[in-house]
């Protein structure tokens, strides 16, 4: 059984790429729930964003300086995202989302969180929803068919994102994505289909010599 954690942030356009790409070399590799289990792990690029989220146009002035200046970061975002098939549209975004919440229904929905994670990432890059909103939470999470309600009229899942931002920050981790293959090999960034192949091979070879 290969072990794949996912280190991401639901607001990183670049962990959505990376998703897409894994998922994808992972079908292609004839990977599925049978030979892999791929984790989920919390992590907040921003967390002094508040609990209902931050005007947009205040995050990127005070993420980037200017809009002026973020704009060619969004347009290279944008034209990676289109040969994805992902309509990446920064100038339709009204706020920067706290994504505690949806981190959390990401590890309630266990098995269907990778594709809670997906939705999440559309959600936010494509339709422009407000993640930060516990009706827009509850209303996705719905589509995928997890309940919401423990998670938002509560604390579950709360710790647990508190542990994978600890483990993030005792294996060194500044930025996402990051995928760690078998607890032996990282990949950091949306690299390419080949890059997750060639470390995904690589696991796979290891853990036959074990």
């Amino acid at each position: 059984m290969t072990r794949l954690d996912l280190f991401a942030d639901l607001v990183c356009p670049w962990c959505y790429l990376a998703e897409v790409r894994l998922d994808r070399v992972l079908r292609e590799a004839g990977r599925d729930a049978s030979n892999t289990v791929r984790y989920w792990q919390p992590f907040l690029l921003d967390p002094t964003i508040p609990e209902d989220g931050e005007p947009w146009e205040t995050f990127v002035v005070r993420k980037f300086g200017s809009a002026a200046r973020a704009e060619a970061m969004f347009r290279a975002v944008e034209d990676a995202g289109r040969e994805e098939g992902i309509a990446f549209d920064f100038s339709r975004m009204t706020v920067s989302p706290n994504t505690r919440k949806a981190h959390r229904l990401v590890l309630a929905a266990d098995g269907r969180g990778f594709d809670l994670a997906r939705r999440f990432f559309r959600a936010h890059f494509e339709q422009h929803a407000n993640l930060s909103d516990d009706a827009t939470l509850a209303q996705i999470a719905a589509e995928e068919s997890v309940d919401a309600s423990t998670v938002l009229n509560g604390d579950a899942y709360d710790a647990d994102v508190d542990v994978a931002l600890e483990a993030a920050a005792h294996l060194g981790i500044t930025g996402v994505p990051l995928v760690v293959f078998d607890r032996r090999f990282a990949v950091s960034g949306a690299q390419p289909d080949d890059v997750f192949q060639t470390a995904l091979d690589k696991a796979l070879r290891s853990a036959d010599s074990l």
